[in-house]
């Protein structure tokens, strides 16, 4: 009855292929780019795609206290109520 609607029908199996195509486009750009070996390109490259997935995350947390921030600033100035709080 109240199902809720989702985008990704695919589950874990779309996950993988995203994960490989990451992982596919890292290994070349490492090659390319960088003029690595293959073999240790392909060992070197998960490392960058955690390195990566924990930068993307702290720029996302930066964001948000950012964001955070001049809503709370906006409030002690008076501009605003917030829908963030």
């Amino acid at each position: 009855m109240n199902e809720p609607k989702t985008f990704a029908k695919a589950g874990l199996g779309g996950a993988w292929v995203e994960l490989t195509v990451v992982y596919a486009l890292t290994l070349l750009a490492l090659i390319t780019l960088l003029k690595m070996n293959p073999l240790i390109a392909m060992v070197t490259t998960p490392f960058l795609m955690v390195v990566m997935l924990i930068g993307v995350m702290l720029l996302v947390q930066v964001l948000w206290m950012a964001v955070l921030g001049l809503e709370r600033l906006g409030t002690a100035c008076g501009l605003r109520k917030s829908p963030l709080s």
